[in-house]
């Protein structure tokens, strides 16, 4: 964000210098389409600003197809902290903007794609913003419109007041504004507790609802979330506490992905979901948590993309074998396996390849990421197991897979365990293409932690590993690449 914070800035001095320049005002010679363009790049509070550098300017910004009103960018110069005062006064200033902007705009001669709305839920200020881009949507032709609201807290620092209190808040904020909620086709909230049937009554009067992120959420102690709609495409609860989740019927949902759970037996409960294309699961196994079965969580429903993050920690899902799986797999076609625990025995992998005969693409990313584990020791070994690993004996002695052709090795190091799985996916994979191996991993925290690595950088050590490798008659081709390509991009925290 920072990134492209700097380059719209540079692209606003850049305008300004063209202007003040004698006798060169070359933009303002451009036509509008082209001038409008230019200014969708810019930070909506920057591209205000431009209708002032002369009268061919004025009436750009009423002309911008794509509204970003985010409350980082009307935060005061030098503001690091961010004090009730800063948050009352910038909260303030994203308020008047989005009266300023969307009621000067004509109404009957440009189209709104999007509108992204950022900013604190402060109950005065989000009413006022809710009604504003109600009467837009009212008024205008608004295509997509989305609603990030943050609190003060962080998660980690929320309390059980703090989240019944933001609750209460958000509740008063959409009672206030059902015209721009009902408008709305993303919705991110989060640390809040919902009263028993909020969620329902939000979901209801958000019928155009496309996206939708719940974090750090509950509604008391061990409820059941129930979701229903006809538009939703997206779901993506992270770490909120709901005993379990019933996707009761959602016929548009085509990517889930959820983080956290309370309970390991059944998490998820699938009913009307025939567009589920994409299923993303994380969370942290502990001592006391079974195992999951696939073929339970997953029910009835056949999926094109699983990914399975197990935060560096115990593997939590159950090997199964092929039959009780065929349903479920049948159409897989990418499985990604992030934070698998360094170290750990890969070979319980293989009763995925056994049970997805059309898989085409296994990627994995093996890393300890000790930035995002608990470190002190006792709570380490009251709470988390040693042994991370589960084990997986084939029951097919001469089983082939005939469709996997390609392998991604995330974080490789030329460490046995990784060698020896390489070793076994090349002799069962008989039509493997490539080979994908890829240099450790590193947050902003890890690149100042040095690890000692093992990457094969140098040409010897590169056929050292190949000779390690039991190639056999496999003609997969080895890569070895330091920097992650856009199509291989492991997983994101969220889309």
């Amino acid at each position: 964000m920072e990134g492209k914070q700097n380059r719209a800035a540079s692209k606003g001095h850049c305008i300004g210098a063209t202007m003040n320049r004698k006798g060169s005002d070359r933009l303002s010679k451009l036509p509008d389409d082209i001038l409008l363009n230019i200014l969708d790049q810019l930070h909506v509070h920057d591209a205000a600003r431009t209708s002032v550098l002369s009268r061919r300017w004025r009436h750009l910004p009423s002309m911008l197809s794509q509204l970003v009103i985010d409350f980082v960018h009307f935060m005061p110069n030098g503001a690091s902290m961010l004090s009730d005062d800063v948050l009352v006064w910038t909260n303030a200033a994203v308020v008047e903007a989005t009266k300023s902007i969307l009621e000067l705009r004509n109404p009957d001669e440009y189209t709104i794609h999007l509108l992204r709305m950022l900013f604190y839920l402060n109950e005065g200020d989000c009413i006022s913003i809710g009604q504003t881009v109600g009467h837009a949507m009212t008024t205008q032709k608004v295509e997509m419109a989305e609603f990030i609201i943050i609190v003060e807290k962080l998660p980690t620092r929320c309390t059980d007041d703090d989240l019944i209190d933001y609750g209460r808040r958000f509740m008063s904020f959409f009672d206030a504004c059902p015209t721009a909620f009902g408008g709305l086709t993303r919705l991110i909230v989060g640390n809040l507790r919902f009263g028993e049937s909020d969620i329902h009554n939000v979901l209801k009067t958000c019928q155009n609802l496309q996206y939708l992120r719940l974090f750090n959420c509950d509604s008391g102690n061990l409820t059941v979330l129930q979701l229903e709609h006809p538009q939703l495409n997206v779901l993506n609860i992270a770490n909120c506490r709901f005993e379990s989740i019933k996707l009761n019927c959602l016929p548009k949902l085509a990517q889930l992905m959820v983080e956290g759970w309370l309970s390991f037996q059944d998490p998820l409960t699938f009913g009307y979901v025939p567009s589920l294309e994409a299923v993303r699961l994380a969370g942290v196994g502990l001592k006391r948590h079974k195992l999951v079965k696939l073929s339970k969580i997953l029910g009835k429903i056949s999926v094109r993309d699983l990914r399975l993050n197990f935060k560096s920690e115990k593997i939590w899902v159950q090997p199964e074998l092929p039959q009780k799986l065929a349903s479920v797999f049948y159409k897989l076609r990418l499985v990604n396996l992030f934070r698998v625990p360094e170290g750990c025995d890969l070979t319980w992998t293989m009763f995925i390849l056994e049970a997805a005969p059309f898989l085409k693409e296994l990627r994995m990313t093996v890393w300890d990421h000790w930035c995002n584990m608990e470190k002190d020791e006792e709570m380490r070994a009251s709470l988390y197991s040693s042994n991370k690993s589960v084990e997986w004996e084939s029951s097919a002695e001469d089983f082939k897979h005939h469709n996997l052709s390609v392998l991604t090795i995330f974080c490789f190091q030329s460490e046995d365990f990784l060698v020896a799985f390489i070793n076994r996916i090349m002799e069962v994979a008989v039509n493997l293409e490539d080979v994908f191996l890829y240099n450790m991993l590193a947050c902003d925290t890890c690149k100042d932690i040095r690890r000692p690595c093992k990457f094969p950088r140098t040409k010897r050590q590169r056929c050292s590993l190949k000779k390690r490798i039991n190639e056999g008659n496999s003609f997969a081709k080895f890569h070895f690449l330091t920097s992650v390509t856009a199509d291989h991009v492991p997983i994101s925290e969220y889309p």
